[in-house]
């Protein structure tokens, strides 16, 4: 895996991959293997920085270890994916995935963007802009200073665009401070979370398409179109 670059492989592809001294040492030579059979034989050779894994359709070699590490690594190599295709293509089985997913929302590593046919896909947060926006999601505890500063803009905006309107629309607010996504995307998830913020979905069919992909979507894939002071 290493000589090929690789965190993961299929259990097919590593022994294609194999010099003919090393299939025939490991005895899968010529030989016509099912998947449980190369597992079978892989196995006895592993050591702690090896596992195998299943996705439910495909198993794999894994290297053991930061696997949050292995997705964002994957995503940065393949932008714009979405979850189903994340899914099909990495050594997850759909639960554990699903919890690694967002957890790396909720740390602000990766974000997820709309585009015209209202489905999520994922990037990487990237940058100076992206560690900021880990420490707004994890709190005022990080780089509260910086927290503290943002906060102050992002409510001071929200009172010039208010005019008396109790729901002020997502994209607007992300057009008028005009901050990096992954910045305006922890912040927001920052304020909600300390419950100084409520998000709601708001009316789509009101917006136009650039307007939907500046809206919010969480960590559970949902959409937020727009944002009330809670009292």
């Amino acid at each position: 895996m290493r000589a090929n670059g690789k965190r993961f492989m299929t259990l097919n592809a590593v022994r294609d991959k194999m010099s003919s001294q090393l299939r025939g040492q490991l005895g899968v030579k010529g030989r016509k293997l099912t998947v449980l059979d190369l597992k079978d034989i892989f196995e006895p050779h592993l050591n702690e920085k090896l596992e195998i894994r299943q996705n439910g359709r495909y198993t794999y070699l894994v290297a053991a270890g930061d696997l949050r590490g292995l997705i964002v690594d994957f995503i940065r190599k393949n932008p714009g994916k979405q979850a189903g295709g994340l899914a099909s293509s990495l050594p997850f089985k759909k639960a554990e995935f699903l919890n690694l997913l967002n957890e790396l929302m909720k740390d602000g590593r990766l974000y997820a963007s709309l585009k015209d046919d209202y489905k999520a896909r994922f990037f990487v947060s990237e940058t100076s802009a992206g560690a900021e926006a880990m420490s707004a999601s994890a709190g005022p505890g990080l780089n509260g200073d910086s927290m503290d500063r943002r906060r102050e803009e992002f409510l001071s905006a929200f009172r010039e665009l208010d005019g008396g309107r109790v729901f002020i629309r997502i994209p607007d607010l992300r057009r008028r401070l005009m901050w990096p996504r992954e910045v305006f995307d922890g912040v927001l998830r920052a304020l909600r979370d300390d419950e100084a913020v409520q998000l709601h979905s708001g009316d789509v069919t009101a917006m136009a398409p650039g307007e939907v992909e500046d809206c919010f979507v969480d960590e559970f894939g949902s959409r937020k179109g727009t944002v009330t002071l809670k009292k």
